[in-house]
């Protein structure tokens, strides 16, 4: 259910509801114009009946790591096999960056490192993978200089 409340110049809109787990919730937003707020206020309402949580939107990674791995991985492999920490995360994260051709200066300093030389020596083995392709690659560029 909705309310809407003048608040200065500005609209309140809040939705109340009852989630998943049968705890009362609110979701408010504020808006210029009380039209603004009726048509999110109808929109949220939408949403709720249809099943979607607010809450839910709001989830951190890790939380959202958890419930998938609840979800996906434990009914089907060894909760031991599953177990990872936020450093094993975060190498996984550069490799998948590193394999998909993200640039190695970007990632060290996405990654904090106070140097490119520390993300090399790390992920070194990862750029050896990616040398026989740049390897054909750049054996095809030539090639097309001939044609």
């Amino acid at each position: 259910m909705a309310s809407f409340e003048k608040r200065g110049k500005k609209w309140r809109a809040v939705v109340s509801y009852v989630n998943g787990h049968g705890v009362f919730k609110k979701v408010t937003s504020t808006f210029d114009t009380q039209r603004e707020a009726t048509l999110w206020a109808a929109k949220e309402e939408v949403k709720v009946k249809n099943g979607y949580d607010p809450e839910k939107s709001k989830m951190t990674f890790s939380n959202y790591y958890l419930e998938w791995l609840k979800t996906y991985k434990e009914p089907t492999v060894r909760i031991s096999s599953i177990q990872i920490r936020f450093h094993g995360l975060r190498h996984s994260h550069v490799s998948y960056l590193l394999h998909n051709g993200v640039d190695i200066d970007y990632i060290s300093k996405r990654v904090g490192h106070s140097n490119i030389g520390i993300t090399l020596s790390v992920y070194s083995h990862m750029l050896k993978e990616k040398e026989q392709t740049q390897r054909e690659l750049a054996l095809n560029i030539l090639d097309n200089i001939r044609e």
